[in-house]
């Protein structure tokens, strides 16, 4: 069952990353899967490359290119002839629709990653490319949403597939884990003891992800406690960066918070912290809360996309954009006995292990393809 995935680029990103791991878990189980880009040397090319499984680029010129870049698309299909296209996104999942009448008894499904955001789309070719996926939302054989929230909100928003199924991501268990090694040296770089609460979140600096309720929730925490930092784990503009820093310094919790910027040993990160916040205003399914508890990190979560289906009983989930219940959610996780956070780490990773594993995702996706 020979395979394509389409996606714009591999740089760095969510839906990038988890397209890595199933191509990588599928060709391990033996499928025959390639990946295909409009833009190459995308920086995870390379852990294709080491996984054997090939990379090919359509050699689109730019936002406008997209004549040139459909029949490149078609005449690439024609060659591989594979079972099923896998697009990824909405600009590369619009250009497969229009690619579908002209490559013959290949299968199209799209992959749909967004979730509930009120912002989306708020350019005007984001409007215009997410207006023309509505239109063309019957054209493949099936629609994979990623997460239940990310179904509801586009069909709330004109889809109408003829077939759909919510496949979740999955996580590599063996990359994430914790390591206690990695906690030790990390707090010490950042001034952090075993006797103080380190409370984070990761993700992009964009409105979207909450940042201002997370520093006010702090803000409140800290007149009340003085065992705790506070760490922000992501990348985002100099202008963003510095109206967060506004934010907290008019606050009070300026000197407290940690501003950690984009980094790659991500597993060091979730083990180093004690709770792991999820303060987004809007999520389909975030994969920083799956990514926390395989290192056996609790997690205190905004009940936005499926971040509730994520944690289940082993974290605390509070309403969003309320910086109070937030800091009620943190104050309940920090007043559990010792032995209780121990069996809730130890219950966040087993969770997903049983849910949200690559063998998971792989068994699933292999099955819905199968099925089309």
């Amino acid at each position: 069952m020979k395979t394509i995935f389409l996606i714009r680029s591999l740089n760095r990103g969510g839906t990038e990353r988890q397209i890595v791991l199933l191509a990588r878990e599928l060709r391990r189980h033996g499928v025959d899967v390639r990946v295909a880009v409009f833009y190459g040397g995308g920086e995870l090319e390379s852990d294709l490359a080491r996984a054997g499984v090939s990379v090919d680029c359509l050699e689109k010129r730019g936002r406008f290119d997209l004549v040139r870049c459909l029949l490149n698309l078609i005449a690439y299909i024609r060659r591989e002839r594979p079972a099923t296209l896998v697009s990824y996104l909405t600009d590369a999942n619009v250009i497969a629709a229009l690619a579908k009448p002209f490559i013959g008894p290949t299968k199209l499904v799209w992959g749909v990653r967004a979730s509930e955001d009120p912002t989306l789309p708020d350019h005007w070719a984001a409007r215009v490319s997410f207006a023309a996926s509505c239109a063309l939302s019957r054209s493949p054989d099936l629609i994979i949403f990623n997460s239940h929230s990310g179904l509801r909100f586009h069909c709330d928003r004109g889809y109408r597939p003829r077939k759909a199924a919510v496949i979740h991501n999955g996580f590599d268990t063996v990359a994430y884990r914790r390591l206690t090694d990695q906690r030790k040296l990390l707090r010490g770089e950042w001034g952090v003891d075993e006797a103080t609460w380190l409370i984070g979140v990761v993700g992009r600096l964009d409105p979207i992800k909450g940042h201002e309720l997370f520093i006010q929730a702090a803000a409140l925490l800290s007149l009340e406690r003085t065992d705790i930092r506070f760490v922000m784990v992501g990348a985002g503009s100099p202008e963003r960066r510095k109206e967060l820093q506004a934010l907290a310094y008019s606050g009070g919790v300026g000197d407290i918070i940690i501003w950690a910027g984009a980094r790659q040993d991500m597993p060091s990160v979730y083990s180093a912290l004690d709770i792991l916040t999820l303060p987004s205003r809007a999520e389909g399914f975030p994969n920083s809360v799956g990514e926390a508890m395989a290192c056996e990190t609790p997690c205190v979560v905004c009940r936005v996309g499926d971040a509730s289906e994520i944690v289940g009983n082993t974290g605390v989930v509070v309403p969003p954009d309320d910086p109070a219940q937030l800091r009620d959610g943190w104050v309940k996780m920090m007043n559990l006995s010792t032995d209780e956070l121990t069996t809730r780490r130890v219950e966040a990773r087993r969770r997903v292990e049983a849910n949200f594993s690559l063998e998971a995702l792989a068994g699933a996706m292999t099955r819905a393809l199968a099925e089309v």
